[in-house]
């Protein structure tokens, strides 16, 4: 198939969007095995633009998170390029509390955001499983790591974590590469009457020589229970990763808790082990 094209006559911007303003864009995720408080914010950027602004994240907002009692400030950090704050004594994060996040530009612009922490769950045991597919040049290893617990019944939201270090080595047992790799969880939706035995798997993949073979050594493995603004954030970002140039598919819009803007304020709960 072909076609021909002409010049597009330039069209003035401001006619397309009457209504160009934009809003606030914070992403903050709290947790009580975290050492410090962080967020990101931003100023949501038009879909149509005149020109490519360098940069939209805000160094100038006043960002707060409150417990019942207790409100901090979360300084901006230059050289990081978010709002940073490390948690002592006279606040922290804890489960079963609810807190509230607020974002103040100017006069004019403020948002907010609440959530509450979940509780934790123990982890039960891991398996790992590997599958090996060789080419004439490479193999390449998927390993499958499955996190169990006793989940509580109800309805609940989680999340695994996986560090996995591993070495690759020659046949004479010479150190080739040593790599980190963190194998891809999804976040899961829990529905049961009572308790019950619930697992989650991840993946990732090692492509290494014909010759050479893999020694997995420390791996630190997490099971986050998470809210419902953690899921659902997660949740419609999976879909969009999942669908990226489906033109027939429904747009999925990501999820938003955040109150006169965009973005999320989340909590979720880890409890990890090491292997």
């Amino acid at each position: 198939m072909a076609g021909c094209l002409k010049t597009t006559d330039q069209v003035d911007i401001g006619l397309l969007l009457p209504e160009r303003d934009s809003k606030l864009y914070v992403i903050c995720f709290i947790s009580p095995q975290d050492t410090v408080l962080a967020a990101k914010v931003a100023l949501s950027d038009p879909a149509v633009s005149p020109t490519a602004e360098p940069s939209l994240l805000v160094e100038t907002a006043t960002v707060t998170i409150t417990d019942e009692q207790t409100s901090v400030r979360l300084p901006y950090d230059n050289a990081l390029g978010y709002y940073r704050l490390k948690i002592g004594s006279k606040f922290s994060i804890k489960a079963g509390q609810t807190y509230q996040l607020t974002v103040q530009l100017g006069e004019g612009r403020r948002v907010t955001a609440q959530t509450t922490v979940p509780m934790a769950v123990p982890i039960q045991r891991v398996q790992r499983d590997s599958s090996i597919t060789a080419t004439a040049t490479n193999q390449s290893i998927l390993y499958r790591t499955t996190i169990f617990w006793n989940a509580p019944g109800g309805v609940n939201y989680y999340r695994g974590y996986g560090e996995v270090r591993q070495s690759i080595v020659n046949q004479q047992g010479a150190l080739l590469e040593t790599r980190v790799s963190q194998p891809s969880f999804f976040v899961d939706r829990e529905t049961s009457p009572g308790p019950a035995i619930r697992s989650l798997t991840g993946t990732h993949t090692l492509v290494i020589p014909l010759n050479a073979s893999v020694r997995t050594g420390v791996s630190r493995i997490g099971l986050f229970t998470t809210d419902l603004n953690y899921y659902r954030y997660h949740e419609t970002l999976r879909d969009q990763i999942n669908a990226p140039n489906n033109s027939f598919a429904a747009s999925t819009v990501l999820f938003s808790n955040i109150v006169g803007g965009y973005g999320v304020f989340a909590a979720y709960n880890a409890m990890y082990i090491t292997l």
